[in-house]
């Protein structure tokens, strides 16, 4: 039940940050800050606890959730949500 509490727990924190990560404060990332914060001081903590595999199973879950988020949509487009990263199959109009 532990470990499938921490993988659970992996999945939150990455969907979290996936949603967080574009939010700005007058041009500085906090959003992005706050994704990192989260996702590292969650995986540190975790390491102290009596059963260190706790960790890895929280690991899956956050790979899992930002792998699915990073996989391309069938259309040829990525899922995500930031402009500057352009993950897609076709090159962007005017890229050379």
């Amino acid at each position: 039940m532990r470990y499938v509490g921490a993988l659970l727990l992996g999945g939150v924190v990455a969907l979290a940050a996936v949603a967080v990560h574009r939010v700005d404060v007058r041009g500085l990332p906090v959003g992005l800050v706050l994704a990192v914060a989260a996702s590292v001081a969650t995986a540190w903590q975790l390491r102290r606890s009596a059963v260190p595999r706790t960790t890895a199973a929280y690991c899956l879950g956050w790979v899992a959730v930002v792998g699915v988020t990073l996989a391309g949509k069938p259309e040829g487009t990525s899922r995500w949500p930031a402009p500057w990263i352009s993950i897609s199959a076709t090159p962007s109009p005017g890229s050379a």
